[in-house]
């Protein structure tokens, strides 16, 4: 009997763990350390199947190419503003559907849509509208009295254009975890708050944001990794041009990978991202101090 107890309190547990350990381990643990070693290898199966050990020198290529410093740009400058209208659009929208509001519940509905559609036809769906003669927003522009821009072909729009239509998608992401968080803080500090003459602004920065900080950490660790590694809104939109204007990390890793088979580059690629990805999420939780 005492046995069994020993063996339900420290045993059994690990036994129920088992299975999802195992998943893990076949569907990410595995993959990642099978890209870090390829990482060290001269891998062309263009040319050839064997692979040849170099070391370090693939991460020297990619450093000192011109092209991976400008994807490099292009990531950061998406996931900075990606991640910044996302949180900031997601966030007033949070608070708005919080408040007793007529038809609030058909809204939540209607701005959790977006993130139910697969990214390759929001895609398909924002070409069409970012179409020069037929599309809805042209049509629109037109109307007003602009000159209708060539959303994806123009250099100066097509960031721009991009960064709309992610953020269109994942807006929801935002919203539905703030709304949670919202409706998690007591209603009661708020009462004692406006009582002693609170303002809105003040109630919002001392107490609604201070007590969504680990809501907050969340939201912006995971839309700044999604962000950094934008892949098939912009393979449908744009392919990464016109004349690479688009073309980030990801594009540029699947490119190397499976246009010209560069595997070992590929493979420095993707462990260079995921090194970036990690980063970002050390950075988060340092800066964002939650006080327990």
């Amino acid at each position: 009997m005492k046995g069994f107890r020993k063996f339900k309190k420290t045993l059994l547990p690990w036994l129920f763990m088992t299975p999802a350990f195992l998943i893990l381990l076949v569907v990410l643990a595995i993959p990642i350390v099978w890209t870090c070693g390829l990482s060290f290898y001269d891998w062309s199966l263009l040319y050839t199947t064997e692979k040849t050990f170099v070391g370090f020198k693939k991460y020297a290529e990619i450093l000192t190419s011109p092209i991976f410093w400008k994807s490099l740009k292009i990531t950061m400058i998406l996931t900075v503003a990606c991640t910044f209208f996302e949180f900031i659009i997601g966030l007033a929208l949070a608070l708005l559907l919080n408040r007793e509001i007529r038809a609030r519940n058909i809204f939540r509905g209607l701005f959790l849509i977006p993130m139910m559609i697969t990214p390759i036809v929001v895609g398909l769906q924002w070409r069409w509208l970012y179409d020069t003669e037929y599309g809805l927003i042209n049509y629109f522009v037109g109307m007003i009295g602009f000159s209708r821009p060539n959303w994806l072909i123009n250099k100066s729009w097509v960031l721009p254009s991009i960064i709309i239509a992610e953020t269109w998608e994942n807006c929801g992401y935002v919203i539905l975890f703030l709304l949670a968080g919202l409706q998690s803080i007591p209603q009661s500090l708020y009462e004692a708050a406006q009582l002693d003459g609170a303002s809105r602004l003040k109630r919002l920065l001392n107490i609604t944001l201070p007590l969504l900080k680990p809501v907050i950490l969340i939201v912006l660790i995971m839309r700044s990794v999604v962000s950094f590694r934008i892949f098939a809104l912009i393979y449908t939109l744009t392919g990464g041009g016109p004349a690479n204007a688009t073309k980030n990390l990801a594009m540029l890793t699947y490119e190397t990978g499976f246009s010209y088979w560069r595997i070992g580059q590929a493979a420095a690629l993707a462990v260079f991202m995921m090194g970036v990805c990690m980063f970002m999420g050390i950075f988060y939780i340092k800066f964002i101090k939650i006080e327990r």
